[in-house]
């Protein structure tokens, strides 16, 4: 537990059955094993730089672009502050007994059996899904949304799904969701204050993700390019020409890719034309 060390602080904890306690703080104190790219490790050359930007990169809205990169150091200390905050002030509100999946002796169970050689980012994936996600997820609902409610066991509002909502386009690994109703969750909803209630409510029934994550390898690119990332900070944004895109000019969609002028009249997902459908194989080209 973050600061649980100190003599001189009164442990979050207190109150608590000494078995909850013991598992708690094995929790908060657990890591994941450090992955390792598994052997023999593919061949490839990695990226020294970005890729030279496409027709798009250079025609998203305002409010859609990235503006900052702000790495943030004290993020875990800030966190265990809010942890202990929490618990402090809601310890003989927790609940008395332990779910038994998330035991410690399960987490070294799980962690020992599944190993920790990965293959590319989708291995990432799946270790996060059936390690941590599956662990910390009852704990976060409970604390984030509910830590008063009267209860005996620790329950879930959330999962954590590669099921993602987006489907189409830059679809991430995973998103942190809010599960369908069940009558059984009326008591946790009733623990909320009113504001908290009115967000989760919307945002479950609208199917929208509290967060979502995307892993990247850190494989695929050499040691400078990894650290040129926190350098970045505040993000130069590099826009089309107005004056190119003022110019109306023809542009061509074929069937192995697409070759575009300055600006579009139309995306080129609106024109009808579905790559995945095995009888448009002999088409050519289409011509806007």
């Amino acid at each position: 537990m973050h600061g649980s060390g100190n003599d001189n602080t009164a442990s979050p904890l207190t109150g608590l059955s000494k078995s909850v306690r013991k598992e708690i703080e094995a929790l908060f104190s657990w890591n994941p094993p450090l992955l390792v790219p598994a052997t023999p490790i593919p061949r490839q050359s990695k990226s020294t730089s970005t890729r030279p930007l496409s027709f798009y990169d250079k025609h998203f809205a305002e409010n859609l672009i990235l503006k900052h990169v702000k790495p943030l150091p004290s993020l875990t200390l800030s966190l265990g502050d809010n942890i202990d905050r929490v618990l402090r002030d809601s310890g003989p509100m927790l609940p008395r007994a332990w779910a038994p999946l998330m035991t410690a002796a399960t987490r070294e169970f799980q962690v020992e059996n599944e190993g920790n050689d990965v293959r590319r980012e989708i291995g990432v994936v799946g270790f996060y899904l059936g390690n941590t996600a599956k662990f910390c997820t009852p704990m976060a609902s409970t604390l984030a949304l509910y830590p008063n409610a009267p209860k005996s066991k620790w329950r879930s509002l959330l999962r954590w799904s590669q099921s993602v909502r987006s489907s189409d386009y830059a679809v991430p690994d995973g998103e942190l969701q809010f599960r369908q109703y069940k009558p059984n969750h009326d008591y946790l909803l009733n623990a909320m204050d009113s504001d908290t209630r009115k967000v989760v409510e919307q945002m479950r029934n609208d199917a929208t993700p509290m967060a979502t994550w995307e892993f990247k390898s850190l494989t695929t690119g050499s040691d400078d390019v990894m650290k040129a990332v926190l350098k970045l900070h505040n993000f130069k944004w590099v826009y089309c020409d107005p004056k190119a895109c003022s110019e109306r000019q023809k542009w061509t969609i074929t069937a192995g890719g697409i070759a575009v002028g300055p600006d579009a009249e139309q995306t080129p997902w609106d024109l009808n034309v579905c790559s995945f459908i095995p009888t448009l194989a002999d088409v050519t080209e289409y011509s806007i």
